[in-house]
């Protein structure tokens, strides 16, 4: 079934968070920038479910539970989820770390990885979806654009600490948070 197109949120409140500005929008919501009211330097990624989804309460039940589930997963390339609920006016949100940077997808559309880079990444994604198994949690789609830069990307030395200056950034988590409950944010 066709629904009209969904009017942009960005220049509104939700919770505690101003939505800035759209970053994406799928089958399910669209995803904008937010910064918090009170602690300016906070920024988040806010996802809303669209407003004909919202309604049912399935999918609303569904949405949120995938968020209580990623919200499970401490990794350092898993994004956090910080918060979510439901409006009085009945829009159904959860905000998240916000990630800026490259998808996967976008890195490989520009041609073939080095052997080793690549298998620095598909390491780095491995040990995300071991996070989320370790507590049943089974990624449904993971796919390039979950992936993103930042945190999946950087080299890593011995104890983990950054071989790069960070200027490569971008947040990550291999695990896109609409995807989730099987695979989370």
């Amino acid at each position: 079934m066709d629904h009209p197109p969904i009017p942009s949120l960005a220049g509104q409140t939700l919770g505690n968070w101003n939505l800035l500005r759209q970053l994406g929008e799928g089958a399910f919501g669209a995803v904008y920038e937010a910064q918090h009211q009170a602690i300016a330097q906070r920024r988040a990624a806010v996802k809303v479910l669209h407003p004909h989804l919202s309604t049912d309460a399935v999918v609303q039940r569904r949405f949120i539970n995938e968020a209580n589930a990623a919200s499970q997963i401490e990794h350092q390339n898993i994004i956090q989820i910080y918060d979510g609920g439901v409006t009085d006016r009945g829009v159904c949100y959860v905000v998240m770390e916000f990630v800026s940077g490259q998808s996967l997808e976008s890195i490989l559309e520009k041609g073939r990885l080095a052997p080793a880079r690549a298998v620095h990444i598909a390491m780095q994604i491995a040990s995300a979806l071991g996070a989320a198994h370790a507590v049943g949690i089974v990624h449904r789609e993971p796919t390039p654009p979950a992936a993103r830069r930042r945190r999946v990307f950087p080299p890593r030395g011995r104890g983990g600490k950054p071989l790069t200056d960070g200027r490569e950034s971008g947040s990550g988590s291999p695990l896109a948070p609409a995807r989730s409950r099987s695979f989370r944010p």
